[in-house]
């Protein structure tokens, strides 16, 4: 009897599905490695905005009840290490996709939305906890927002053959 997939159950497959990918396909390892000057500054600010985001929901909800404050402390680490899995997973495929598209010498068609279950885990593990940051300090908040925002741009310009 077959049974119904959970979605979050659905997410961590492919999340291993695609770890699976780094590791056996020579071929996106060594478009990696050619890039490790660009993947590791990707892979740094993937890493600040998770701490970012872990400490914006402390500071967001610093001051208030001390219990909310005790159960903000407590899902920090959830937090950070959720929202460096999310992001790895969207860069990682982002990554996958432009090796694929080399490798085959044309473009690929875009992708317009992350699936739905991505994308609540996203605004879940990142774009909340961002936002929380950004109304408690909003230099700091807004500079991590950018740089997220302009990280794939500067990628792409400087992946130019």
């Amino acid at each position: 009897m077959a049974t119904a997939k959970h979605p979050l159950l659905g997410v961590l497959e492919d999340g291993v599905d695609l770890a699976n990918r780094v590791q056996e396909n020579r071929r996106f390892r060594n478009y990696l490695e050619a890039r490790a000057w660009l993947v590791v500054p990707a892979a740094v600010l993937i890493l600040i905005a998770s701490l970012a985001c872990a400490l914006g929901l402390v500071l967001f909800v610093g001051g208030t009840r001390p219990l909310l404050v005790l159960l903000s402390l407590v899902l920090a680490p959830f937090v950070l290490a959720g929202s460096v899995l999310v992001q790895a997973y969207v860069f990682v495929s982002w990554l996958e996709t432009r090796a694929l598209a080399q490798a085959l010498g044309h473009r690929l068609p875009r992708r317009r939305n992350l699936p739905i279950v991505q994308s609540l885990l996203a605004a879940l593990f990142v774009v909340t906890p961002l936002a929380m940051l950004s109304a408690v300090t909003p230099t700091i908040g807004l500079t991590i927002v950018a740089l997220l925002i302009a990280a794939p741009f500067a990628y792409a310009r400087l992946d130019r053959p």
